[in-house]
């Protein structure tokens, strides 16, 4: 498939990726962590939702490998980085995908169509006093909101 090209396998396959796929005991951990993954990130960043949809399409017909299920989460938390629009674009899709070989796919299809937008919150503390300012004591007050993509 063209989409596969365009990905680099050892931004999909990070170490981090492949010890959360294989000790996850929950599929809300499982989630929660590929999201914070770089692997996560890659695949957001490198693929629109339709890529991501085509290539969860082929990778679920039948994995045979632990290294297949690492793809598939690793889409399925990439998928759920994109933005709300992105996401209801590709819905009927989604829901089309035929999760049965997946243990915990239905799972994580229900926590991508049910989020919210993504959001980061940032908080930086600096002294109110400018006298007790020391560069070593980054300390700070104020907000950064980075939402969505």
């Amino acid at each position: 498939m063209e989409v596969r090209r365009l990905l680099q396998g050892q931004f999909v396959e990070t170490e981090a990726a492949k010890e959360t796929v294989l000790f996850s005991n929950t599929p809300s951990f499982l989630f929660e962590r590929l999201r914070k993954d770089t692997s996560a990130s890659y695949v957001a960043q490198e693929l629109k939702a339709e890529e991501i949809i085509d290539l969860l399409r082929e990778k679920c017909a039948d994995p045979k490998t632990p290294m297949e299920l690492v793809w598939i989460y690793v889409l399925m938390a990439g998928l759920s980085l994109k933005s709300a629009d992105d996401i209801k674009r590709v819905r009927d899709d989604l829901n089309r995908l035929d999760f049965s070989h997946v243990e915990w796919a239905d799972y994580l299809r229900t926590a991508i169509l049910n989020k919210g937008p993504h959001t980061n919150v940032v908080e930086i503390r600096y002294p109110e006093n400018k006298e007790e300012y020391q560069p070593s004591a980054n300390v700070a007050v104020g907000r950064v909101v980075n939402s969505g993509r």
